[in-house]
């Protein structure tokens, strides 16, 4: 073996090396793409974590405030504080049975799709309006109810203003409240609610997801020229199918077993950080906590899955070329 066939040689373990890290990095990115970026893969985590009742939660409990806000200046405002208080949780609890579910996931559902349409360049703007117009029914018809229900349940009107006033105080109720409900918007611009925040955080994330897209591609792109440099230094089809196959399933293999050690980790730094935001008075319930930790581990599980799944592609792949290397090796040998 001469000068030239060593170098030759040490360059294409070169070349073969970063194939396989260079392999490797590829799997983890472009799964990464596919995963985070799919609107179905949070659809599940968010199914899983029951984030839907907890968004259908928070969405009553911000309506009934503002309704009972608008009304409070009227008739509403002869009653005690506490009875007030008491109106406010009834209305909550019977919104949470007139509220449909399926509309709350069809809205949310709507906002991760066009945001994520939006940061992958697909769409020019972000559409972050919530339409509650076929629910203003509903919520009308329930508020009243819930409202007038409590009222005869929770108040003796009779005996706080007067049996007269009864019936004149229940109308007005119903009239405040289908006037507050009627003054919401057809369409919530959660852009507005949030002063801008959202479309400013977005426009600041969107680079980056370009940049991270860009960087898929290149991977990519330098897989192929390292696989075909090898090719092309081998001058042997045998060989370079063998070379190939080898670092194509040293690298699948690289990346199973990295998908079986990273998670563990990741979700041991993901323990101590939410460890430390409960333990720290940042004023963040358990139950928010116990959802985030619930999306979290979906999360990464939902990846780590991926990427073993797209890591065994890889793996068979590899041992298929590595295969036919030797098949090759043994027709040549049976014809000579």
């Amino acid at each position: 073996m001469g000068f030239v066939d060593i170098i030759k040689g040490l360059f294409i373990a070169i070349l073969g090396i970063l194939a396989v890290f260079a392999i490797t990095l590829t799997i983890y990115s472009n799964t990464a793409k596919g995963v985070f970026f799919d609107p179905n893969f949070y659809f599940v985590q968010f199914e899983k974590a029951d984030v839907y009742r907890a968004l259908k939660t928070a969405m009553i409990s911000v309506s009934v405030d503002t309704v009972f806000d608008k009304i409070s200046s009227g008739q509403l405002s002869q009653l005690p504080p506490q009875t007030v208080q008491q109106l406010k949780i009834g209305t909550k609890q019977s919104l949470d049975t007139s509220i449909p579910l399926p509309w709350i996931k069809t809205q949310t559902n709507n906002f991760i799709n066009n945001t994520l349409r939006y940061l992958k360049g697909e769409s020019s703007t972000l559409n972050a309006t919530l339409s509650i117009k076929e629910i203003k029914p509903q919520l009308s018809a329930a508020t009243v109810s819930a409202v007038t229900a409590q009222v005869v349940s929770v108040v003796n009107i009779s005996e706080i203003l007067g049996s007269e006033a009864q019936a004149q105080i229940e109308e007005a109720i119903k009239q405040q409240v289908e006037t507050g409900i009627n003054s919401l918007p057809d369409a919530v611009d959660l852009n507005e609610l949030s002063n801008g925040e959202l479309i400013k955080t977005a426009v600041k994330v969107k680079p980056y997801v370009t940049q991270f897209f860009g960087i898929c591609n290149i991977l990519l792109i330098i897989d192929i020229v390292l696989l075909l440099l090898i090719a092309l230094l081998t001058w042997n089809v045998r060989s370079a199918i063998s070379r190939i196959g080898w670092c194509v399933l040293i690298a699948g293999v690289l990346s199973l077993v990295l998908a079986f050690i990273l998670p563990s980790v990741a979700k041991g730094m993901m323990t101590n950080t939410l460890a430390g935001i409960e333990t720290s008075n940042a004023g963040v319930s358990q139950a928010v906590i116990n959802m985030v930790t619930t999306i979290a581990v979906g999360i990464l599980d939902g990846y780590f899955d991926a990427v073993k799944g797209t890591a065994a592609i890889v793996v068979v792949v590899g041992v298929i070329l590595v295969a036919l290397s030797f098949a090759l090796r043994f027709i040549l040998k049976e014809r000579k």
